[in-house]
C-alpha cells in the first residue's frame, strides 16, 4: 500500500498537485478532413468507439470558418487525450493550428495527454516545417502573432513519441489503428495516485524535485529522494508522478519495494509489476531474477519511461529493477525514495534530493488540520501548540499522529501530553510512543498484536482472531484508525506506517532487550529459531511467528513449546515439528501452519480453545477420525490440501462459521454432519474437482450466506434433495461446467439471503416463481448468462432488491413488473429483449444498462427518473427514438444506434452542458 497523508496544505484544495479533473471525453481527434477523414479517421474513430473509448470527432457537416468554434475548444479542454493526425494539408487550416495551440496549452496547464500521428508525412516535416506540409503552413500564415504561436506549438509537439503509419508494419493500416487504440487504452489506464487531503508544503517540494529532472534533456536520469521515515518522501514522489507521468510512453510506481522484496520471489514479482505497468500485459510471467533483468533491458530500452521505486533499502533491489541507464529509452526518468543516503551514493544516482522538514508555519498548518480540522489553531491552544510543533521538529508523520491524538481533547489533556515530549530529536521511534502511551491497556495490547502479527491481514479475519483473546477488536481497531496508528485500505486490509510499526516492535523488544525468550511477542525469525532450538521459551511468550518458505530451518522439537503456557498465536509455516504434540499449550487461539507435514492431527494435539485453524497446503489426508471436540473453532481452512479425500466429522464444531476447502482436488466426500453446523455462513468448495455428491444435509444448513461451488465440474445432485442455488454473498460465482440444475428448488432455509447469484447456471430455463416469495431479504440478484425467456411476476415481491443482473440472457423477451427499490438494472446483451415494464415506477434507479437489446423505443416516464445518472443503449440497432431524458442524467451512451431519431435536442444539450454526458452515434 502506498503511504499517504505525509505532507499535507493551507487548504485541502489549495494544491495543484492534488487536483483531480473530470473529463467528459476520453479522446479528442484533431485532423484535416480532406486528407484523412474517410480513409483513416473514420476507421480509427470506429475502432476507438468499439473499445468503449468516448471519442470527440468534429463532424464534417459543421463546416470550417475563419475562427475556431468555441465548442471545439471546450471539447479539447474536457478530453483526457488529444490524438493529432498530421497530414500534408493539416497546416493549411488555421482551425487545425488553433486546435493544436489549445492542445499544447492544455498539456502544459492541466496535464492533458498528447498522441501525435503522422499520416503520409515524416515527423521531420512537421518539426522543420518543410515539404508540402511546410508549404501549407506558409499559406496559412496571415497573422505574425498567430504564426509565432503555431510555430511554438509545432516545436513542442516534436517532444512526444511519434506514430507514423507510412513506415509502420509495412503499411498495414488496420494493424496500425489497433496499435493506436491499444496505446490510448494504456494511457487512459494510468490513473492518478491518491496523495493526501492536507497538502501543506507539498507544492514547493514537488517543484524543487521537478527542477532536478531536467525535462528538456534526452539523457536518462536517476534521481534519489532521501530522508528519515515519515518525512514525506513517498508523498512527494506520488505528487510528482501525478504531475509528469503523461509526458512518458510508459510509467510505473512500485510502492513498498523493501516490504515486497522480503516476500518469497518478491523481486521477481516487482519485475513483473514493472513490465506489466509499462507494457500493459496482465499475464506476464518471469521465472527468475536473471530472466527479469534481461526482459526489462530488452523490452524497455527504446521506451521513454517514468519509474518510481519507493522505499528501497538494498542495493540488490536496484540491481534487479533499474541497474543501468541504458536499460531504458532516451528521456527516461528513474526516481528512488529511501531512508539511506549512502545507498544512493553507492548506486551513483545522478542527483539527490534530501527532503526538508516542514518549516514553523507549515508545521502549525499541518498540525492544525489534524487537531482542529482547519488550517489554523484555536486561540486558547496557541501557547501549547508551540511546544508540540517544537517537539515534532517539522516531521509530518509526528504532526499528523499528534494532531489526531489531540483532536477534540481539552487543554488539560493537551498539557498532560506535552509533559511527555522530552525525548531527544534523534530518537524518532520513541517520539511516536507518546501516542501509544495515551492508549488504554486493551488498546495497547491490541496495537502491539497488530504491529507484530497482523499488518497486511484482512480486517475481518484479524478481528475473529483478536476477539477470541477477549478484545473488542472492532471498536479497538476503529479507535486506532482514528488515532492514525492503523489504516484500512481499499481491500479491507490492516495497514500501519512502517515507522509506527517499528515503534511497536521496539516497545516489545524493550521488554527484554537481551533475552528474546522473555518477550511477549516474537516475530523475528532469527530470534524465534534461536529460542526453539535452544529451548529458551518462557511463560511470557504470547505470540510466535516463524516462516520457513525457503526451507532453511530443519526439524524443530515440540518440547521447545512446553514452557509457553500463555501462547495465543502460533504461526509455523512450512516447519516440521518432531516429538509429542502434547507439549504445545492448550491456550492457543490462532494456529497457522501452512504445509503441515502429517496426514492427520495427532491425538494428543490439544486444540480445544482454538478459534482459527489454518492449515493450507498441508499433507493431510483426513484431519481426524471420529468425533473431535473443538467448541471454540470458528474458521477452518484446509485449502489446497491436495491429498485430503474426505472431510472429518463436524459434530464437535458447533460454532464453526467458515469452512474453506478450496483446491482440495482429491476430495470426494463432505461429511453429512456439515448440515448440523447451525452457525455456518460460508462454505467454499471451489475447484474440488473430484467432488461428485453433496448430501441433503448441505442444503439444510440454516444460516448459510455463501456457497462457492466454482469449478466443481463433476458435482451431481443427491437423490434426496435437488441442487440448491449458487450463492455468493459478495462475489459472483464462476461457471460450473457440467452442472445440472432442475426447475424446482427448496429455499426454506435461505430466507435471510441477501445476495443470490445464479449466473452461468445453464440449462436454467425457467427461474422458480415460488422462490422469490421466500427470499424477502434479497438485495442482489444475478441471473446472467441463462436460457430463460421470461421472469416470474413474483420478482416484484422482492421489496429489498437493489441490484438486478440479467446480462446475456439472450432468450429473454420481456421484463415483468420490477420492485421500486431497484437501484441498478443490467440487461446488457439481452438480444431478444423487446419490452420493459413499469420503468416509470423505478424511482430509485441510478443505472440502467441496455447494451445490445432489441428495443424499438423506451417506455414513457423515463424522464421522471430523477435519480438516474447512467443510461447505456449501445448497439440497440432497432431503437428508433428517445422521447425524454431525466434532468439529472450524467452519462448517456448510444453508440451505433443507427436509425436513432427524435432525440430530445441532444446536440444542444451537449453544447449548453445541460447534461454532462457523451453520446456517440454512427
Amino acid at each position: 500500500m502506498v503511504s499517504s497523508h505525509r505532507i499535507g496544505g493551507v487548504s485541502p484544495l489549495s494544491s495543484t498537485t492534488g487536483t483531480t479533473l473530470r473529463w467528459n471525453y476520453d479522446v479528442f481527434l484533431s485532423f484535416r478532413g480532406e486528407d484523412t477523414r474517410k480513409i483513416f479517421v473514420e476507421p480509427l474513430y470506429k475502432a476507438l468507439v468499439h473499445r468503449g473509448i468516448n471519442t470527440f470527432k468534429d463532424d464534417e457537416e459543421l463546416g470550417r470558418g475563419k475562427e475556431i468554434a468555441p465548442e471545439l475548444l471546450k471539447a479539447i479542454e474536457e478530453s483526457r487525450i488529444s490524438v493529432i493526425i498530421f497530414s500534408n494539408n493539416y497546416t493549411s487550416s488555421s482551425w487545425c493550428l488553433e486546435e493544436l495551440v489549445k492542445v499544447i496549452e492544455c498539456w502544459k496547464r492541466i496535464g492533458q495527454l498528447i498522441l501525435p500521428v503522422f499520416y503520409e508525412i515524416d515527423a521531420s516535416e512537421v518539426q522543420k516545417r518543410i515539404g508540402n506540409f511546410g508549404e501549407a503552413f506558409v499559406k496559412a500564415g496571415v497573422n505574425i502573432q498567430k504564426v509565432q504561436m503555431w510555430t511554438e506549438a509545432l516545436t513542442e509537439i516534436a517532444k512526444f513519441s511519434r506514430w507514423n503509419p507510412h513506415n509502420f508494419l509495412n503499411g498495414n493500416q488496420s494493424i496500425y489503428i489497433q496499435r493506436i487504440v491499444k496505446e490510448v487504452l494504456v494511457r487512459l489506464n494510468k490513473t492518478l495516485l491518491d496523495v493526501t487531503i492536507y497538502p501543506v508544503g507539498l507544492d514547493s517540494r514537488v517543484n524543487e524535485m521537478n527542477s532536478l529532472l531536467d525535462s528538456q534533456s534526452d539523457d536518462v536520469y536517476i534521481i534519489g529522494v532521501c530522508g528519515i521515515g515519515g518525512i514525506g518522501k513517498t508523498t512527494i514522489a506520488m505528487a510528482l508522478y501525478n504531475q509528469i507521468f503523461h509526458r512518458f510512453e510508459g510509467c510505473s510506481f512500485l510502492a513498498n519495494v523493501r516490504e515486497v522484496s522480503e516476500q518469497p520471489n518478491g523481486l521477481v514479482h516487482l519485475q513483473e509489476t514493472l513490465l506489466s505497468d509499462i507494457l500493459m500485459e496482465t499475464d506476464l510471467k518471469i521465472n527468475n531474477l536473471t530472466t527479469g533483468i534481461e526482459m526489462i533491458k530488452e523490452r524497455l530500452q527504446h521506451k521513454r519511461i517514468l519509474l518510481v521505486l519507493d522505499d528501497v533499502d538494498q542495493l540488490e533491489q536496484l540491481e534487479a529493477l533499474a541497474y543501468k541507464c541504458n536499460w531504458f529509452g532516451l528521456g527516461s526518468r528513474i526516481i528512488i525514495t529511501t531512508r539511506y543516503e549512502d545507498l544512493l551514493h553507492d548506486f551513483k544516482v545522478d542527483k539527490t534530493y534530501k527532503v526538508k522538514e516542514l518549516n514553523w508555519i507549515e508545521s502549525i498548518q499541518l498540525f492544525s488540520w489534524h487537531a482542529f480540522k482547519r488550517g489554523y489553531p484555536e486561540g486558547d491552544y496557541l501557547e501549547l501548540l508551540s511546544s508540540i510543533v517544537d517537539y515534532a521538529k517539522g516531521l509530518p508523520l509526528a504532526l499528523e499522529v499528534l494532531g489526531a491524538l489531540l483532536f477534540r481533547k481539552s487543554i488539560f489533556e493537551w498539557e498532560g501530553a506535552i509533559k511527555k515530549l522530552k525525548i531527544p530529536h534523534s530518537q524518532i521511534q520513541k517520539k511516536l510512543k507518546v501516542s501509544f502511551d495515551a492508549l488504554v491497556n486493551e488498546e495497547k495490547a491490541l496495537f502491539l498484536d497488530i504491529a507484530c502479527f497482523f499488518v497486511g491481514t484482512k480486517k475481518d479475519y484479524a478481528i475473529k482472531i483478536l476477539d477470541s483473546c477477549g478484545f473488542s477488536s472492532e471498536i479497538g481497531i476503529r479507535s486506532l484508525t482514528g488515532k492514525s496508528l492503523v489504516t484500512i485500505n481499499e481491500k479491507n486490509e490492516i495497514g500501519m506506517h512502517n515507522l509506527i510499526q517499528e515503534m511497536g516492535k521496539e516497545i516489545v523488544r524493550e521488554e527484554s532487550p537481551r533475552n528474546p525468550g522473555k518477550r511477549r511477542r516474537l516475530g523475528n525469525s532469527q530470534d524465534v529459531h534461536g529460542i526453539l532450538t535452544k529451548n529458551m521459551g518462557t511463560g511470557a511468550i504470547e505470540g510466535l511467528v516463524i516462516e520457513n518458505s525457503d526451507g532453511l530451518i530443519n526439524e524443530l522439537n515440540a518440547e521447545a513449546f512446553a514452557a509457553m503456557q500463555k501462547l495465543r498465536f502460533l504461526k509455523l509455516n512450512h516447519v516440521h515439528l518432531m516429538g509429542s504434540y502434547e507439549h504445545l499449550p492448550r491456550s492457543l487461539r490462532w494456529l497457522c501452519w501452512h504445509g503441515f507435514p502429517l496426514e492427520n492431527l495427532p491425538t494428543k494435539f490439544h486444540l480445544e480453545n482454538l478459534s482459527i485453524l489454518d492449515m493450507q497446503y498441508s499433507r493431510i489426508k483426513q484431519l481426524w477420525n471420529g468425533n473431535k471436540s473443538l467448541k471454540e473453532l470458528k474458521i477452518l481452512n484446509l485449502s489446497h490440501s491436495v491429498h485430503m479425500t474426505k472431510t472429518p466429522n463436524f459434530l464437535g464444531l458447533p460454532n464453526l462459521e467458515r469452512l474453506i476447502l478450496e483446491g482440495c482436488i482429491s476430495l470426494v466426500d463432505v461429511h453429512h454432519s456439515v448440515g448440523h453446523l447451525e452457525k455456518l455462513i460460508y462454505l467454499n468448495l471451489k475447484n474440488c474437482i473430484k467432488l461428485k455428491d453433496l448430501l441433503r444435509s448441505v442444503w439444510e444448513v440454516k444460516c448459510l450466506e455463501s456457497l462457492i461451488l466454482s469449478g466443481c465440474s463433476n458435482l451431481h445432485m443427491s437423490q434426496s434433495k435437488p441442487w440448491p442455488l449458487f450463492l455468493c454473498y459478495w462475489k459472483s460465482l464462476s461457471k460450473c461446467p457440467g452442472s445440472i440444475i432442475p426447475p424446482a428448488f427448496s429455499l426454506s432455509s435461505l430466507c435471510f439471503l441477501k445476495c443470490l447469484d445464479l449466473s452461468y447456471c445453464n440449462p436454467l430455463e425457467e427461474p422458480m416463481s415460488s422462490a422469490f416469495v421466500i427470499l424477502k431479504s434479497l438485495e442482489e440478484l444475478n441471473l446472467s448468462n441463462n436460457n430463460f425467456s421470461s421472469l416470474p411476476d413474483s420478482i416484484s415481491c422482492l421489496h429489498q432488491l437493489k441490484f438486478l443482473e440479467l446480462r446475456n440472457c439472450t432468450r429473454l423477451k420481456s421484463l415483468p413488473k420490477l420492485p421500486s427499490s431497484l437501484m441498478s438494472l443490467n440487461a446488457d446483451g439481452c438480444t431478444s429483449l423487446e419490452t420493459l415494464s413499469n420503468l416509470e415506477s423505478l424511482t430509485s434507479l441510478v443505472q440502467l444498462h441496455l447494451f445490445q437489446n432489441n428495443l424499438c423505443s423506451l417506455p414513457t416516464g423515463l424522464g421522471g427518473l430523477s435519480r438516474l445518472l447512467y443510461l447505456g443503449l449501445q448497439q440497440c440497432t432497432r431503437l428508433q427514438s428517445i422521447k425524454e431524458l431525466p434532468s439529472g442524467l450524467e452519462r448517456l451512451l448510444a453508440n451505433d444506434c443507427m436509425p436513432l431519431e427524435g432525440l430530445p435536442n441532444i446536440q444542444t444539450c451537449i453544447t449548453c452542458r445541460t447534461y454532462s454526458f457523451l453520446i456517440v452515434t454512427s
